[in-house]
């Protein structure tokens, strides 16, 4: 039976820690800490948001439990997802359990920095330090005993029988080490002679119904043959769309209603042909699923053709930051003012400098529209007759102003 003062504090304690603006900052602490010791989570944005979901849902549930009088574990779906991401990536064992030995100095840390602030107002800190610290504990060891038996069972059902062929036959397609475009089709019972286009279907939040994705990617294209998918992770499918010629935009883009009904959305590499055209359309892929993260933009269709100037941009952010504030100039100040001004001006560059087409894109007045290229000229001076940086400066803050 604890104490009526300790039982206090702790009750303190969790209405303080359970507040969405403490949970995220927890997250923070604790997966920053987890990614900084695993490389394995360096440049896999799906699997640090399946890490921060674990962390996040694992703290909700625990906190409540803390003032119950006896210890007990609920497991909660995202923490099982976590494993399961890590076995569909090839990784070994060993990466969950270094997740959790992190976790575990780490809490350690938190717990006590946390307790401390409670100083002042309980004499009971050193109890409040333990019962929780040791909660924590028991609470670590009974999850990664749940935590490994899904990693060995997830790992199981991708190393049996053809959905472990099909992947180790992917991997080794991507990585060079089958380079027989024949063989490698035979392997996989995939045209691949044909036109690929690879798209990656993801969440953002939740996993994904990769039954319901995968019915959305075959409906695409209209092609005889299906689509070959693999699952990456819980909330991440990657797929190739075989064609007997390159796959237009407008078609990629019938999918998005569907897209946005089942909250998932899609990035698609370019059209290309034979087995090193299936490496290269997902590179693109990936390159754009990586943009789209890091820019935390909107849209539901992403593809490499309308981004690709973009996707080469991310890999320097440094020098693309300085070429768009050279370019734009007072035009890349904040507001939906100068958001106005960067629009009317993409849509003048993009319209062969006609105003009447940029006032009927816009839905103004042409007046409208010489008014603001009037205001442009004076932030930032006369347009040059080419001005191929300067569109690519507004693509990219176009892109960006969706996140607002």
């Amino acid at each position: 039976m604890r104490p009526v003062s300790v039982q206090a504090a702790l009750e303190e304690f969790v209405r303080a820690a359970s507040g969405p603006d403490q949970v995220e900052r927890f997250v923070d602490a604790l997966d920053r800490a987890i990614v900084t010791r695993t490389p394995e989570f360096l440049g896999d944005p799906p699997l640090i948001a399946d890490l921060h979901n674990s962390t996040r849902a694992q703290w909700r549930t625990f906190l409540p439990l803390l003032l119950e009088p006896d210890h007990h574990i609920a497991v909660p779906d995202y923490a099982l997802a976590l494993p399961r991401s890590i076995a569909r990536r090839g990784l070994e064992l060993r990466t969950v359990l270094k997740i959790y030995r992190v976790a575990h100095q780490a809490l350690l840390d938190y717990v006590h920095n946390a307790t401390a602030e409670l100083a002042d107002g309980t004499p009971f800190q050193h109890e409040v330090f333990l019962e929780i610290y040791n909660r924590l504990d028991l609470w670590l060891d009974e999850m990664t005993e749940h935590v490994i038996a899904t990693f060995q069972a997830e790992r199981q059902r991708l190393f049996s029988g053809a959905s472990a062929r099909r992947i180790e036959t992917v991997d080794a397609i991507l990585s060079g080490r089958i380079t027989s475009q024949a063989e490698a089709g035979r392997l996989l019972g995939y045209p691949l002679h044909a036109w690929h286009t690879a798209v990656i279907v993801w969440s953002e939040t939740t996993p994904i119904d990769t039954v319901n994705a995968q019915t959305l990617i075959s409906g695409v294209s209209g092609q005889i043959d299906d689509p070959l998918s693999t699952a990456i992770g819980s909330r991440e499918l990657r797929a190739w769309i075989p064609s007997d010629r390159p796959i237009e935009a407008a078609t990629l883009s019938t999918c998005a209603d569907g897209l946005a009904a089942a909250q998932v959305r899609l990035a698609a590499g370019t059209s290309a042909q034979g087995i090193s055209g299936f490496r290269t359309s997902l590179e693109e892929a990936v390159a754009v699923r990586d943009l789209v993260t890091s820019t935390g933009s909107m849209p539901t269709v992403n593809l490499y053709r309308e981004l690709e100037p973009l996707c080469l941009m991310a890999g320097r952010p440094d020098l693309t930051a300085r070429m768009i504030e050279r370019e734009l100039g007072a035009l890349n100040g904040p507001g939906a003012a100068m958001r106005d001004l960067r629009e009317t001006l993409l849509s003048y560059l993009e319209n062969g400098r006609h105003v009447e087409e940029t006032a009927r894109k816009l839905f103004v007045h042409k007046n409208t529209v010489r008014n603001r290229l009037a205001r442009i000229e004076e932030l930032r001076g006369p347009l040059a007759p080419s001005a191929p940086l300067l569109e690519v400066a507004l693509q990219h803050r176009r892109y960006t102003d969706a996140r607002a």
